[in-house]
C-alpha cells in the first residue's frame, strides 16, 4: 500500500507594512499622537536614508502636540545628525504636506546651522616667524550670536553673519611645543543654543628643547645689587631682580635693494632718479604704442580669492637655537570639530 503524502499549505510570511503609508493614514485622520508613537517605535529600525524623514515628521508632530521642547530636540537631531537636507513629503496628503513644509522652512530660515569650520590661510602671508594668531573660517546658514571660549574662560563674542566669517584665535601658545588646543563655540538664535567643540592640534618638527628656556628663566630670576659711591663713601644702594624680558632676534633678511626700485639708490638708469625724468619724442611714442598693445592683447587678469580654506596646513618658521643659531621648524596644524549637547 503506497503512502500518500499530503502537502500542507503554509501561510505566507507577513509583510512589513510600509511606514510611509502607515504614517500618511494617521496624518490624513489627524491622529497626531498615534502617528508620533508609531514613528518613535519604528525609527531605530528604519533605513539610514529614511531617518531624516522620520525625524522631521517627529519634530512637526511634537509641535502639533504642544511639546515645544521635544520639537526643538527633534529639530536639533534633524540638522546636527542628518545635516538638515531638503526633503519632499509627497506621500502625505496635500494639506499635511503643506503644513509640514511650512514648519520645516520656518526653522530653516532661523536655524544657526554651521555648514563648515576650517582653517584659513592667506596666500600672501609667507612669514618666517610663528603666526600671532590662527584664523578659523565659519560658514553660517543664518545670523547668530556667538561666544568663543577655552578652559580659561570667554575669549570673545558677537555676531556671526550668514555666509563666510573669519574668527581670529590667539596663537601665542600654539608653537611653543606640540599639543592640542580645545575651544568651545556657542551659538544662539532665539531660544535655540548650539555648541561646537573646536580642536586645533599642532605638531612641531623638531620639537623644541626646554633647556634654553629653563636657563633663560633662571637668568631672569637672578638678583642684582647696585651701589653708588662718591669716593669711598657709599651714597645709596639698591637691590634689583633680573628684568623679565627676552631679547628678540628677528630673522629678517636684508632688503634686496636692486630688486625693489622703491628703495634702489638713484643712478644713471634709475627711473626714480630726478635727473632722469625727461623723455624724447621717439621714446614717448614707443612707450605709448607698447601700452596700447598691452591693453589690446592682454586678457583681464582673473580675480582669485586671497585665502584658502583648509582642514590642515603646514607652517615653516625659524626660532633661536643654541649659541644664537637659527633652527628651522615645521609645524603641522590640523582642525577637528564636533557637536556637543548645549542647554536649550
Amino acid at each position: 500500500m503506497g503512502l500518500m503524502l499530503a502537502s500542507l499549505a503554509l501561510p505566507a510570511p507577513a509583510q512589513t507594512p510600509d511606514w510611509r503609508l502607515e504614517t500618511a493614514g494617521r496624518f490624513y485622520q489627524k491622529d497626531y499622537r498615534t502617528a508620533a508613537a508609531y514613528l518613535q517605535d519604528r525609527l531605530p529600525n528604519l533605513d539610514p536614508a529614511d531617518k531624516p524623514y522620520a525625524t522631521a515628521l517627529l519634530a512637526f508632530l511634537s509641535d502639533k502636540l504642544g511639546d515645544k521642547k521635544q520639537a526643538r530636540d527633534w529639530v536639533l537631531q534633524f540638522y546636527e545628525t542628518y545635516g538638515g537636507p531638503n526633503l519632499t513629503f509627497t506621500f502625505l496628503d496635500i494639506v499635511s504636506e503643506g503644513d509640514l513644509t511650512a514648519f520645516i522652512n520656518a526653522w530653516r530660515g532661523r536655524y544657526p546651522q554651521v555648514s563648515n569650520i576650517t582653517l584659513v590661510r592667506r596666500k600672501d602671508n609667507r612669514g618666517t616667524m610663528p603666526p600671532e594668531s590662527m584664523e578659523l573660517g565659519i560658514d553660517m546658514a543664518n545670523d547668530a550670536y556667538y561666544r568663543f571660549s577655552d578652559a580659561g574662560g570667554i575669549m570673545g563674542g558677537g555676531i556671526l553673519h550668514r555666509g563666510f566669517n573669519i574668527l581670529a584665535v590667539p596663537a601665542d601658545k600654539f608653537f611653543e611645543h606640540s599639543g592640542a588646543h580645545v575651544f568651545v563655540l556657542d551659538l544662539k538664535a532665539g531660544d535655540l543654543v548650539l555648541r561646537k567643540e573646536v580642536t586645533v592640534a599642532v605638531t612641531l618638527t623638531p620639537e623644541p628643547s626646554l633647556e634654553p628656556e629653563k636657563k633663560l628663566a633662571e637668568g631672569l630670576g637672578m638678583e642684582y645689587k647696585l651701589s653708588f659711591y662718591i669716593g669711598d663713601r657709599l651714597v645709596v644702594t639698591s637691590t634689583k631682580l633680573g628684568q623679565a624680558s627676552n631679547p628678540l632676534k628677528l630673522g629678517v633678511k636684508p632688503s634686496n635693494l636692486v630688486a625693489n626700485p622703491l628703495f634702489k639708490p638713484p643712478g644713471d638708469m634709475d627711473p626714480f632718479d630726478s635727473r632722469n625724468l625727461g623723455f624724447s619724442i621717439p621714446q614717448a611714442i614707443s612707450l605709448l604704442t607698447g601700452l596700447v598693445k598691452d591693453l589690446v592683447t592682454k586678457k583681464p587678469k582673473k580675480l582669485e580669492s586671497s585665502i584658502e580654506k583648509l582642514n590642515a596646513l603646514g607652517i615653516t618658521f625659524f626660532r633661536s637655537g643654541a649659541g644664537g643659531s637659527e633652527v628651522e621648524v615645521k609645524a603641522w596644524v590640523s582642525l577637528q570639530t564636533r557637536s556637543l549637547v548645549a542647554g536649550r
